[in-house]
């Protein structure tokens, strides 16, 4: 046996260690791929070119999912992309429409496209080589800790191995002595924490259960809280973007394409320029806009108020495009912009979906939200014990818990640990689910029902016993794994004359 356990010993001693090692030189090995990869890029792909993000919105590109220029969609094979960029091509780079994913920027961005001169279709769009820089950093990073770990590892169990040797066997009942003295405390603790509900009891058996359940149930109400917190964040983040008004920052658009909701007062009815845009004139100061509410322009006499996120006109829309410019040259306020590119700028006044812009905006809250409030819910049994151990159950006269305890603690109870009842002079009590109380008097039948469990591993069945009333009622007394004595409680009940 000596043998054994100084063979495992050795066992572990070696094995995490090599395990561990074995990871760092696992992410090790990707890293320096990865570092490979971006000097390539930053060495070969010397050309460059100006690509304009035409359409922003996501969809789906099947027949490009493998090709040149769909290389950056966002879930690669699956053809789905989110921005769509018109290239300004050259004699070598022909590709005249690229494809990518989140983070190749926003609707009228302009960005640098690097390819490799010696083969155009290599290429990558401007942001990627720092991310590529990143991405090698952090698997540096990973690849580190692990090797850490594994140096640590050698040394501890070198340094404990000739402690092993210099104690001997007395470090045994040391050991021994700190686990029980953790086992005290951890006991002492919890005795603390559910201290409110089990006050008034000093059945062990029922201390237990309520120390037990109540531990689960505060983990569970924990994480739904943590969830709904989590929920709670999105939605109000949600509101104070669409609520908080920002003003126009004129010539200054580039700056702000996000997804704040920006105000301009007018004083004058808006001029339509092409389709749905629509001039906006604020003091000194030009802005389209699109998508107005008819019913607050309509023969408005006094300033009204328009709120919307800023957009760009899609380079691909020259006609919407020259309009715009005719019209800004017909009233001479495109002399006054720093550039002309700040004419094509509009504000989006479409009617604001608060449901849609938590969803599109603050998505991560809902399902971190969700998922944690889901997983809460392994603990819902335990929780609905404690509100019954705290409301218990009956049949008809309610005991205090002083009461309670005085009842299951009389010395003619039998107590029944397998399915958790006790069965009093004048009562059933029962506190594996909650506590639950049926006088003699008040029962007019006792039924157990079969109930099938199933996870990954194996099958199981329960047993609920039920109490049925003489005035109809029906409650959960105790539910266990133990099926003879759940059927035989009945009989002895009867045979005793209880019932």
């Amino acid at each position: 046996m000596k043998n054994s356990k100084t063979s495992k010993k050795v066992k572990r001693r070696i094995y995490f260690p090599t395990f561990t090692l074995l990871i760092a030189l696992i992410f090790g090995f990707i890293a320096c791929l990865e570092l490979r990869f971006y000097k390539q890029l930053k060495n070969d792909y010397t050309a460059e070119i100006i690509g304009f993000v035409d359409r922003e919105g996501e969809g789906l590109l099947r027949e490009k999912k493998q090709t040149t220029e769909g290389r950056y969609l966002s879930t690669g094979k699956s053809g789905r992309y989110w921005v769509e960029i018109k290239v300004n091509t050259d004699d070598k780079f022909k590709i005249n429409t690229l494809y990518a994913g989140r983070g190749y920027g926003r609707e009228g961005d302009k960005l640098v496209i690097h390819y490799n001169p010696e083969n155009p279709e290599d290429y990558y769009i401007e942001g990627y080589l720092e991310e590529t820089k990143y991405t090698v950093i952090t698997l540096f990073v990973i690849a580190g800790i692990p090797l850490a770990l594994s140096i640590f590892l050698m040394i501890f169990y070198t340094v404990k191995g000739e402690d092993d040797e210099a104690v001997g066997p007395d470090k045994k009942k040391d050991k021994e002595a700190k686990r029980e003295e953790a086992r005290e405390k951890r006991k002492n603790k919890m005795d603390r924490m559910a201290k409110p509900f089990t006050k008034d009891y000093t059945n062990p058996a029922i201390r237990k259960q309520i120390q037990s359940d109540y531990l689960s149930a505060r983990l569970s109400s924990l994480l739904f809280i943590i969830g709904l917190a989590l929920i709670l964040s999105g939605f109000i983040r949600t509101c104070l973007d669409v609520y908080t008004e920002y003003t126009v920052p004129f010539n200054n658009y580039s700056d702000k394409l996000n997804d704040d909701f920006y105000s301009v007062v007018i004083s004058e009815k808006p001029v339509n320029v092409y389709g749905s845009f629509n001039d906006l004139k604020v003091g000194d100061d030009h802005i389209l806009a699109a998508h107005l509410d008819e019913r607050k322009i309509k023969g408005m006499d006094r300033p009204v108020k328009l709120r919307g996120k800023i957009k760009k006109i899609r380079v691909s829309e020259g006609d919407i495009r020259e309009a715009v410019k005719d019209y800004y040259q017909k009233i001479g306020y495109l002399d006054s912009l720093k550039d002309e590119e700040y004419a094509y700028y509009y504000l989006d006044c479409t009617k604001v979906n608060l449901w849609e812009e938590f969803k599109n905006n603050h998505v991560l809250g809902l399902v971190f939200g969700l998922t944690i409030i889901i997983c809460s819910f392994v603990g819902v049994r335990e929780t609905l014990n404690m509100i019954r151990f705290i409301k218990p159950a009956f049949s008809g006269k309610k005991y205090t818990a002083r009461e309670i305890d005085g009842l299951v603690n009389d010395p003619y109870t039998v107590h029944y640990e397998q399915i958790g009842v006790f069965v009093t002079y004048s009562s059933l009590i029962g506190y594996y689910r909650g506590m639950a109380v049926a006088d003699y008097g008040d029962i007019a039948d006792i039924k157990v029902e079969d109930v099938s469990h199933s996870d990954k591993h194996k099958k199981w069945t329960t047993y609920r016993i039920y109490v049925e009333t003489k005035k109809g009622k029906r409650f959960l007394l105790t539910e266990s794994e133990s099926g003879t004595v759940s059927y035989s409680l009945r009989p002895f009940l009867e045979e005793k004359g209880y019932i």
